[in-house]
């Protein structure tokens, strides 16, 4: 019998972890994953108390961080991928800013003369929507020029043996907990693990998978980072690179109200244009979506204001995903 992923809004300032798994999973040991926390991994002690049971602690932060201090080569290889990739952002990240330009202008010019400039304006979406698929593309190539560091967990003995461990200590586990935090981060030591096959078939095995934050945004098909007004940089949403598609036909926004200016109805259409068909879900505390993935069928349990879709007119839709 197939089990759920439950996709929650963040968990501060009011958590509602207790109360669905307490609804979707008998009493006994849940596993728990908090790699995003980075140096706070460890800091599980009030998470701990509001699930109130027995709690696996798989630190995937510390121990990848103690493999690379025992594998020096493999150290280097890593961090020499990891700085081509954040180089190539960069260049990234200057085509999105003049592909953003165009739309804007395009965007502001269609409503004089609709048959004249609709089609550029879908054009302009469109080389947006490239720039995108180029950047997975180009990281991709990266990592297949770094093959000594693809997929260590295939053939580096103490990765081999890190990954056995941390599957032991899963596989007893009623359900899984992935928590938020840097989701870059998240993502990169679930992969150096080669943990995303085994998450994702956690749902068919009957094990549920509760998922928040950076935890259920590594869960999409695309990663997407976003903030309308960052302390530093550009305000432009970036893809940060595939996820591991459990989750799919969505992107998701935790903390949106917060992070977005929402009431800007052109900033709102950019955002949904650019990534539909994909459906841009807003996440608030009390979120509470249950998606069976066999089915693709979504129960929306939140709290009424907490989960909202971004609409391409530039408009909010209460509710999760139809």
């Amino acid at each position: 019998m197939s089990a759920p992923v439950l996709i929650l809004g963040p968990q501060r300032p009011t958590p509602n972890l207790r109360a669905h798994l307490d609804r979707c999973v008998e009493p006994g040991l849940v596993a728990l994953i908090t790699a995003g926390w980075r140096h706070d991994e460890d800091e599980v002690g009030p998470l701990h108390k509001h699930i109130g049971r027995p709690l696996e602690h798989l630190r995937l932060y510390a121990i990848m961080d103690q493999v690379l201090r025992e594998a020096p080569d493999l150290a280097r290889a890593y961090h020499a991928r990891q700085a081509r990739i954040l180089a190539y952002k960069e260049v990234y990240r200057i085509s999105l800013r003049a592909a953003f330009n165009a739309v804007r202008e395009l965007r502001r010019q269609a409503p004089i003369d609709p048959e004249l400039f609709q089609p550029d304006l879908e054009d302009a979406f469109e080389a947006l929507r490239q720039i995108d698929t180029r950047l997975l593309r180009r990281v991709q190539e990266i990592h297949e020029a770094h093959a000594e560091v693809a997929a260590p967990y295939l053939d580096h003995p103490a990765v081999q043996r890190a990954r056995a461990r941390i599957l032991a200590e899963l596989e007893p586990a009623r359900a899984l907990l992935l928590a938020g935090g840097h989701v870059g981060v998240l993502r990169n030591r679930l992969r150096f693990f080669g943990l995303e096959e085994a998450i994702c078939a956690l749902p068919s095995q009957g094990v549920p998978v509760f998922c928040w934050s950076a935890g259920a945004m590594v869960l999409t098909e695309r990663v997407v980072l976003f903030y309308d007004d960052p302390p530093h940089g550009h305000g432009e949403a970036e893809v940060l690179g595939e996820g591991f598609g459990l989750l799919p036909g969505m992107v998701l926004l935790p903390h949106a109200r917060l992070r977005l200016d929402l009431a800007d109805e052109e900033r709102v259409a950019l955002f949904a244009g650019r990534f539909s068909p994909r459906i841009c879900v807003g996440l608030e505390p009390g979120a509470a979506l249950e998606l069976d993935p066999a089915t693709g069928t979504i129960v929306d349990h939140s709290l009424p204001r907490s989960v909202f879709c971004l609409q391409p007119d530039g408009s909010l839709a209460d509710g999760g995903p139809p």
